[in-house]
């Protein structure tokens, strides 16, 4: 009844690890992207941050897909229109558009790092459970009885003369 229950809690323990390590993966994931908006937001913060410190015509590109920009001269631009969320969309002036892009930046890597905690916390937990299954293992394994090992064969081996094999052998 011992070596069931312990054979259970191995598979309980295994089944748990799973799914941790599912976690892992989808924060994994979660952490990329993230890494990946948060770049996007610094390359905008950074492109609006050098526009509103020039006066000067300048010349730049708008990107409209499939690889292909438009070419275009600006001058003193003052607004820009910001996805607030939801789908809703805003006129606001550079600086406004910066500091939401700031606010937007400190918020997404505080997430990033909540969820890089919740990564290790979660990894932690799967080496401790790989640490109790081991122990599980040998706990059943010195419970069961030592298999014998196979006699050797009393037959001798045949040799001819001077120690050669033959096909026999």
């Amino acid at each position: 009844m011992g070596d069931l229950m312990n054979r259970d809690e191995i598979k309980r323990m295994s089944q748990i690890r799973e799914l941790n390590q599912q976690k892992v993966i989808q924060l994994e994931e979660q952490i990329g992207k993230l890494d990946q908006i948060v770049q996007e937001h610094e390359t905008v913060f950074r492109s609006l941050s050098h526009l509103s410190n020039s006066d000067d015509e300048n010349n730049g590109m708008i990107p409209i897909g499939a690889g292909v920009q438009i070419l275009i001269d600006y001058r003193d631009i003052k607004e820009t229109i910001v996805d607030l969320g939801s789908g809703i969309h805003a006129e606001r002036s550079l600086s406004d558009t910066i500091n939401i892009l700031d606010k937007r930046i400190t918020e997404l890597r505080t997430l990033i790092e909540q969820l890089v905690k919740e990564h290790d916390t979660t990894s932690r937990t799967i080496k401790e459970i790989d640490i109790n299954i081991s122990n599980e293992v040998k706990s059943l394994e010195s419970k069961q009885a030592p298999i014998p090992e196979k006699s050797k064969s009393k037959r001798k081996q045949r040799r001819r003369y001077g120690g050669e094999l033959t096909l026999d052998d």
